[in-house]
């Protein structure tokens, strides 16, 4: 847990969004490159070219089609890795976020029963549980409840890896700035 404390996790999982983002550009290249050589291939179906140039433009298109699609194939065979590293981010990323909330909010909810204790309460009634309820009271805070919705909003769990770990990191970014305003007791 020590990673966590330090943004290890956190910095991991930009990372291995980074490399999953340059795989998918170089997945979209390869791709853009096959399609170019199959409508080169086909435009030369309508050309007026003697037939021997023709012959051997058309054998040129054909081995260009066949080198995109074998470098289509090794691209997408790439994609398990910076895949699986994405995964194993987001999951220990989203511990790390969890970690960081649970940890302020229950600092906060301390604070804020100290609050209620301080505002004077009849003794009596603080020791009758079942009347001022101050562990129940706490968490209804405006700070508190800023920390839920947080929490919420990087609970997606469907979609690709890389929406999970885009939602993640603007759940850290939320977090931060949650952190920085340190606002009074709400």
């Amino acid at each position: 847990m020590a990673g966590a404390r330090e943004g290890k996790h956190r910095a991991a999982l930009a990372e291995a969004l980074n490399n999953y983002e340059v795989w998918a550009v170089q997945l979209k290249e390869a791709t853009r490159t096959l399609e170019e050589a199959q409508t080169a291939k086909a435009d030369l179906s309508s050309s007026e070219a003697p037939l021997p140039a023709l012959k051997k433009s058309i054998a040129n298109a054909a081995a260009l089609v066949e080198a995109a699609k074998v470098r289509l194939g090794e691209v997408q065979a790439q994609e398990a890795e910076p895949l699986a590293r994405l995964k194993q981010a987001v999951t220990n990323a989203s511990r790390e976020l969890s970690l960081h909330r649970h940890k302020e909010r229950a600092r906060r909810v301390a604070r804020n029963v100290e609050t209620l204790r301080s505002l004077g309460f009849d003794q009596a009634a603080l020791n009758m549980q079942h009347v001022y309820d101050l562990e129940r009271l706490a968490p209804c805070f405006k700070n508190i409840t800023r920390l839920d919705v947080i929490a919420e909003q990087s609970r997606d769990q469907y979609g690709h890896p890389t929406d999970r770990a885009r939602c993640l990191l603007e759940s850290f970014g939320r977090l931060d700035a949650e952190f920085s305003k340190t606002p009074p007791i709400e």
